[in-house]
């Protein structure tokens, strides 16, 4: 019975993945963006839960402690900017690095943890994930975490580019 719940819960965690990237990958609206990337990012830590191993457990709860601070980061700045814009649709965020570069910075910081592009926090909890994964032989899992992190360079390098390639706008002023 307890193998037939953990079971539940790799399906359901890889579930949430998929519908949570996917969902992200075509939003316009940054904040729901961020709202579905965090969906998908829970639904990894379901799965290392599920694959119930000491370092699977260590490495999700490590991932919800990263992504925490992560996300509360991109929020507050993304909160920021559709404040200041009056929404937070990704034509507001066109020319972000030429109007407010700090918040811009911030945003990209955020962005490139996400992914898990080396050396920054959520990278170390993933690449946990991934070993924890291979640990036990389920490589499905090591697909799912590297297809997730491939879906969201998709969409935050597309927000990475439209901050500090597109749009125009002299620099305003950041509290």
């Amino acid at each position: 019975a307890f193998m037939g719940i953990l079971n539940l819960i790799l399906i359901l965690g890889t579930l949430t993945v998929v519908i949570g990237e996917l969902s992200a990958l075509r939003q316009t609206n940054v904040k729901r963006m961020l709202a579905y990337s965090s969906i998908a990012q829970i639904g990894l830590i379901a799965v290392g839960f599920g694959v119930a191993t000491p370092q699977a457990v260590d490495a999700a709860v490590f991932h919800m402690l990263n992504h925490a601070v992560v996300k509360a980061l991109m929020f507050l700045a993304v909160g920021y900017v559709a404040v200041t814009f009056g929404s937070p649709h990704i034509e507001n965020f066109k020319g972000l690095g030429k109007r407010m570069p700090l918040t811009a910075f911030a945003i990209t910081v955020g962005a490139i943890s996400v992914v898990g592009i080396p050396l920054f926090n959520i990278f170390w909890s993933k690449f946990r994930l991934l070993l924890a994964a291979l640990q036990v032989g389920k490589t499905g899992i090591v697909a799912l975490i590297l297809g997730a992190s491939l879906v969201e360079a998709v969409y935050y390098f597309r927000l990475i580019h439209a901050m500090w390639f597109e749009g125009e706008g002299g620099k305003i002023e950041e509290s």
